[in-house]
Formats: structure tokens, sequence, C-alpha cells
């Protein structure tokens, strides 16, 4: 009985020891967590940002080289996306840059640059003017693509500009 009692002590330490040994070896590496995709994430918003500069200033400068362009009104509408468009594209590089590299701001000017960088509303106000303006130029060419004969009898440069007035705003 003795010795019964002693093989199975001894089976049940073989055994619990090899699947330590087992346990031990199949865990996952130690995964170093110093890594920050946050930084990542910002880095790549500021290349798109610097992308978008360089496409939208490449556009912007052909359309103002060309005098063919200038005669049509919807160019006018074309002009302001581009403007608004370049404008998100620094704004977006300058408040990803401030997140960044962070600044400490101190008093009331630090404030309104806490609000309008860090919070990001410089950066929306032109977001919000670029979407106004593609929703003004999709109506203006469904009007002038459905309707054609309403929109030549009555759209007026005065409509476009007037758009374009608010949109800005």
């Amino acid at each position: 009985m003795l010795a019964m009692d002693t093989s199975s002590t001894s089976t049940s330490s073989y055994t619990s020891t090899s699947e330590n040994q087992f346990t031990a070896t199949m865990e996952p590496p130690a995964v170093d967590k110093s890594f920050d995709f946050g930084l990542l994430f910002r880095g790549v918003i500021v290349t798109m940002g610097i992308i978008g500069i360089l496409a939208n200033g490449l556009v912007l400068s052909a359309l103002a080289a060309s005098k063919q362009l200038k005669k049509e009104l919807f160019n006018v509408l074309f002009v302001n996306q581009m403007s608004f468009d370049l404008y998100s594209s620094v704004m977006i590089v300058v408040t990803f840059f401030f997140k960044i590299f962070p600044v400490r701001l101190a008093g009331t000017l630090g404030y309104w640059l806490c609000v309008l960088f860090y919070g990001e509303t410089i950066l929306w106000i032109g977001l919000n003017g670029s979407m106004l303006n593609l929703a003004a130029i999709t109506v203006e060419r469904y009007f002038k693509i459905v309707h054609s004969a309403w929109y030549k009898k009555h759209c007026r440069p005065w409509m476009v500009y007037f758009v374009t007035r608010i949109s800005i705003r």
C-alpha cells in the first residue's frame, strides 16, 4: 500500500512539473507596450495634410494661371472648394503638429489657442465650410443638368456669389 502511495505521488508530481513546463513554454512572449499607436495615427494625419496642401495648391495655381477657366461661373464654386480644402489641409497639419509636440499654454491667449487648436475648432470651421460648399456645388449641378431650361432662365451670377458668401460665414 505504501508503494502505491509513493508511486501515485511521484506520478502526480511528475505531471504537475511537466504541466508547469508545458504552460511556461506555451505562454506568448511578453509584448513591449511602449509603442504609441496614437503618435503613428497623428503622423499619418499630418502626412495626409501635407499631401492635401500640395494637391490643392497645385489645382489652385493651375486655375489661377488659366484664363479660359476663369470665364465659367461654375469655377467660382470650384475655386471656393479648393480654397476650403487647402485651408483645412493647412489647419490639419497645424492642429496635429500641436498634438504631436504639445506646448504648455497659460493665460487668456493660452486658453484661446487651446480652444482653437487642441479643440480642433479652427479645423472644423474649414471642414464645415467645405461641406456647405460641396452641397452648393451638388445643387448647382443638379439644376444645370436635370432642369437645364429653368437653370438658363433663372440662374444668375449673383446667386452663385451669394452661396459662396454664405459658405464662408
